[in-house]
């Protein structure tokens, strides 16, 4: 009889060390610019962001989008998929990958504050008020 108690005790202690494994899940992040997307390229369709002790530090280091996506970019999705997951839990967290996706702008991006004149703008013409007063 103490055995079986001891055998379920164990493995109750196991079942709940393994819960959070098990229900931690899956997680996307998306970024949008606003600007219409096409669709990713080969390389940068889920490809994985290596990372180590749980993502603190980078393994691949940041991406440059000016190169990636000359006419700017359209939307980032960061995703830890199931086996991101595994991948981290087998490894401790010791290696922790993420898988992301970037789509890049189908026009370019066009600034939103209209651009500086060149030269130094001429003076305002008076307004009818100002003219009515001399």
């Amino acid at each position: 009889m103490n055995q079986k108690r001891g055998q379920m005790r164990c493995l109750r202690g196991v079942t709940l060390a393994l819960l959070p494994l098990f229900t931690g899940g899956c997680y996307t992040t998306s970024i949008h610019s606003g600007l219409p997307a096409k669709a990713a390229s080969i390389e940068y369709d889920q490809k994985w962001h290596h990372g180590l002790v749980y993502g603190i530090a980078e393994l691949s280091g940041p991406y440059n989008l000016a190169r990636v996506c000359p006419q700017g970019w359209a939307s980032i999705e960061t995703e830890t998929s199931f086996l991101n997951g595994l991948v981290g839990a087998v490894t401790s967290g010791i290696y922790s990958p993420q898988t992301i996706t970037v789509h890049c702008a189908t026009a370019p991006a066009t600034p939103l504050l209209p651009a500086a004149p060149a030269s130094p703008s001429e003076p305002a013409p008076p307004t009818p008020n100002a003219a009515a007063m001399r």
